[in-house]
């Protein structure tokens, strides 16, 4: 059943890691849009990821790319653009998929289906994309149900001192300009998750982030071999629905071991 009934649970204690389709079932629909979470919420998914930006009208739009057509071929940073503009741009561009906003975007899906919510911002945004995206979870009482993530340290700091109660999660690459250590991490952000890319990751580092009362989300996690999975928490999959087949599998089975490979799903 999608949604799990919330992000606070002890670490280690799923059995099975907990399925969240990246950008939603994007393999079927545009990334970020609607259709795709939806579609992710049909597949059986536990939640869905989404990339939040902020506009030049100040609204928290869903995408991923930080700059977008702004007509005549020209590609302009979204925060200098107003919504509309950019839909505009990409109507007549011939894209069907518009831009949604965070709130549109909550409003089309069940409370109880988790969401994840990672900030694209830095420099003299992060305080108003902070301040909305909060809003947005108070006015959709998803206290329970959303995560809020960021490459950016400074932003989840700056949430934890906003809205304590909005579950907290620092994303790291080893090529990311903040890729704090592992005996660091807890300094600046002070997540309630960590979510190391694959490259980042290995056991070690689970079973410290468990000790610590971290909880693990792994990306980029779509590779021949994720045996290494068993233990983690929560997934981000680019293939959402051959995990969930997967886990039906196991659960049915009785086997809570954890994953193996998904390809025999």
């Amino acid at each position: 059943m999608a949604g799990s009934g919330g992000w606070m649970f002890e670490p280690g204690s799923q059995g099975f890691p907990l399925v969240i389709a990246h950008r939603g079932a994007h393999s079927e629909f545009p990334e970020n849009t609607i259709a795709a979470f939806e579609a992710a919420l049909t597949l059986g998914a536990d939640g869905v990821e989404m990339d939040v930006r902020l506009t030049g009208d100040g609204q928290v739009a869903v995408v991923h790319e930080r700059r977008t057509d702004a007509g005549g071929g020209r590609r302009t940073p979204v925060g200098r653009l107003a919504l509309a503009r950019i839909n505009d741009a990409r109507a007549a561009a011939g894209l069907s998929a518009t831009v949604s906003t965070l709130p549109a975007v909550l409003d089309a899906l069940p409370a109880t289906f988790l969401i994840d919510v990672e900030l694209k911002v830095r420099g003299v945004e992060v305080d108003a994309l902070v301040s909305r995206v909060v809003d947005a979870v108070r006015g959709s009482d998803r206290f329970e149900t959303a995560l809020v993530t960021s490459h950016n340290p400074l932003a989840i700091r700056r949430l934890r001192k906003t809205e304590p109660r909005i579950a907290r999660g620092y994303i790291w690459a080893h090529s990311h300009p903040w890729p704090l250590r592992a005996h660091r991490f807890s300094l600046v952000p002070d997540a309630h998750w960590l979510a190391p890319s694959e490259n980042s990751f290995d056991r070690g580092l689970l079973d410290r982030c468990h000790r610590l009362g971290r909880r693990v989300l792994a990306w980029d996690v779509d590779v021949p071999d994720p045996s290494w999975l068993a233990g983690i928490d929560a997934i981000v999959t680019d293939d959402p629905g051959r995990w969930v087949r997967l886990k039906a599998e196991r659960t049915t089975a009785g086997d809570t071991s954890g994953p193996a490979d998904p390809s025999t799903a």
